[in-house]
């Protein structure tokens, strides 16, 4: 069978679906490889067939989901802060479910430390595009974890609240936030 066939990728989304439900009550380490094929109505060989355990179905979950968040940074050649919070804010919309169990209440921090870092990675490496490759003083490195752990505490916010302000409204605070925050970066130290 192909990686992409419709019938793994039905199957490895109700597994996925599956854990959520059950992580919403429970902790990882008490989650069952029967108890999760159970709830998804799929054959425990099934399961095998894809991951080790709950752990690497978890781990997979968060690998994916950091590899669409690079993905929506770097997929605009222009930089348009715009779209880009328009695209963030969508894809955690969409994925409300997920993203409370990565950004909710029950915040894994490694997760949370991955994402911050891939955030504050592409964050310099698009600062640098925008400005030639130019070289980034001690100052700016504080600046940009201050912005962009700003962002993400919004994001997390509106998660753990249940996505009950309006996502226009956090689109328009967040580039509000960037663009004054480009007159802070502006001012000398």
């Amino acid at each position: 069978m192909k990686k992409d066939d419709r019938r793994i990728r039905k199957t490895k989304k109700a597994l996925q679906e599956g854990l959520i439900e059950l992580l919403e009550t429970k902790e990882l380490r008490s989650i069952t490889v029967r108890e999760l094929t159970d709830m998804a109505d799929v054959h425990r060989g099934t399961f095998y067939a894809h991951y080790t355990d709950v752990y690497d179905l978890y781990e997979q979950m968060e690998n994916v989901a950091l590899e669409i968040i690079s993905e929506i940074i770097t997929s605009s050649p222009n930089h348009n802060y715009d779209s880009l919070f328009t695209m963030i804010i969508d894809y955690v919309y969409e994925n409300q479910k997920m993203c409370n169990l990565f950004l909710g209440e029950n915040l894994n921090k490694g997760f949370y430390q991955r994402v911050s870092l891939l955030v504050e990675e592409k964050y310099i490496e698009i600062y640098q595009f925008e400005t030639g490759g130019s070289e980034i003083t001690e100052e700016q490195y504080y600046l940009f974890r201050y912005h962009m752990q700003g962002c993400l505490s919004i994001l997390r916010r509106w998660t753990r609240e249940g996505f009950q302000y309006p996502k226009e409204k956090i689109r328009a605070l967040l580039v509000k936030l960037d663009e004054n925050f480009e007159k802070i970066d502006d001012l000398p130290i």
